[in-house]
């Protein structure tokens, strides 16, 4: 009985191998060149995908400036008040640089961009806990229900940061308990 069972495995292995090889040669040759393959819709799909993933990657995004807010905890709007969100929210603007900054010179710039927003941070605090603490747990547990929290901050925060730019909001911590 073991050694049907390893005749087995090995089969299964093998088989495996074989598939993965040529799944993986089918790539490189798609890669290469990409109407040896174009017969067969899938494969040539594939191809298709990873030049468009390619040049994604390769597109050149603008600067920008990351503003991060004090992470918070607020009490979501469930009946009975016991469901809590603990978030760490960051705020994206654009930069009026021409060139996107790394290092030293990109903190010395955010420092000086927070600064800016000093005045206007108990503003933003508020806007934020505002709109944390008005959805449920259930709204907010879904990719979909984080991604209209996002679009609500935007809208909400946006105004409040003229003449600077918000580009987009991310969550850096979202714990719901």
């Amino acid at each position: 009985m073991k050694l049907r069972s390893r005749q087995t495995l090995r089969i299964g292995l093998g088989i495996a191998a074989v598939v993965s090889g040529l799944t993986m040669g089918s790539f490189v040759l798609q890669r290469e060149m990409p109407s040896a393959l174009s017969f067969i819709p899938f494969l040539a799909q594939a191809g298709h995908d990873a030049d468009a993933a390619q040049a994604a990657s390769e597109k050149v995004t603008p600067p920008s400036i990351i503003f991060h807010m004090t992470d918070r905890v607020v009490n979501l709007a469930d009946p009975g008040g016991f469901r809590y969100l603990k978030v760490g929210v960051s705020l994206e603007f654009a930069s009026d640089d021409e060139k996107d900054l790394q290092g030293e010179a990109y903190k010395k710039k955010q420092d000086e961009f927070a600064k800016k927003l000093v005045n206007r941070k108990d503003k933003l605090d508020d806007a934020v806990m505002t709109v944390l603490s008005s959805h449920s747990a259930a709204e907010l547990v879904t990719p979909t229900g984080k991604e209209s929290l996002r679009t609500e901050l935007k809208e909400r925060v946006g105004p409040m940061v003229q003449p600077e730019q918000l580009l987009n909001v991310y969550f850096t911590q979202f714990i719901i308990q």
